[in-house]
């Protein structure tokens, strides 16, 4: 099937029209418009916090394009080393075995099940169950904090970009990451974080209390599409990008 489709690609792409699965629509979409983002911002850098298996580098790489230098930072240790394995014929993109937080130090890590959904915090009680037993602690570890303000300095000072754009992914612990870098925030023209309209994890905020928090701190809401391939009928969670208000009056 993948064949059939980069083959129908090949044939339609250069009319301005791609195919696509039918339940990857969403995914589609949101790939789209990150590649304008990317266009028009040309960033020199991008901070892939919460990396997981390296799903978001990878995208950038091969489906938007993008040929600076990433970072993925990720906290769970057999997965940052299966990172690095994979980054080593990649001279631009590097590893860095952490969890993002509002301070520096240690503390307990939740690895679920699915390991996409390990956490600093606790999965919430009310959607027990919903994603197939993936959200269940399957064990806790202890793991090295860092601030995102201190990664982005010393990133900065090895690599003196000039663009960096930030996608976050902390799985529920964002906007407390954010609330602790304004260094990092001034310095950014746009930033990528998953907003959630079903609370999965104790303590952590919707949507409009993100879209709140970003207005707060000079973001607007720009973007927002699937980061999965839903969870059809019930809206859980989105990617949205949030865009430099400032900015706005600039753009075309």
């Amino acid at each position: 099937m993948n064949q059939t489709i980069e083959l129908l690609n090949r044939l339609v792409s250069g009319r301005g029209y791609s195919c696509v699965r039918k339940d990857e629509l969403g995914l589609a979409a949101g790939h789209h418009y990150l590649k304008r983002l990317f266009e028009h911002f040309s960033f020199d850098f991008v901070f892939d916090v919460g990396a997981n298996n390296g799903q978001y580098a990878h995208l950038i790489r091969k489906d938007i394009g993008f040929n600076d230098h990433i970072l993925s930072v990720e906290p769970i240790p057999d997965i940052a080393r299966k990172l690095i394995e994979k980054s080593r014929h990649d001279p631009h993109w590097s590893i860095h075995e952490a969890a993002l937080d509002a301070t520096s130090g240690s503390a307990d890590f939740n690895i679920m099940v699915g390991h996409e959904f390990s956490s600093l915090m606790a999965p919430s009680g009310e959607f027990d169950g919903k994603f197939h037993g993936q959200q269940k602690i399957k064990e806790t570890i202890r793991v090295n904090l860092e601030t995102l303000d201190d990664l982005f300095r010393s990133q900065e000072a090895e690599f003196g970009f000039k663009k960096p754009f930030i996608k976050l992914d902390t799985q529920g612990t964002e906007l407390r990451v954010l609330d602790a870098a304004g260094y990092a925030l001034a310095r950014i023209p746009a930033i990528q974080i998953e907003v959630s309209f079903q609370v999965i994890y104790e303590g952590a905020p919707d949507i409009s209390e993100s879209i709140r928090f970003m207005a707060d701190r000079g973001f607007s809401l720009s973007g927002l599409f699937a980061n999965n391939r839903g969870h059809f009928p019930r809206l859980i969670e989105m990617d949205a990008v949030f865009i430099k208000s400032s900015l706005l009056g600039e753009l075309p």
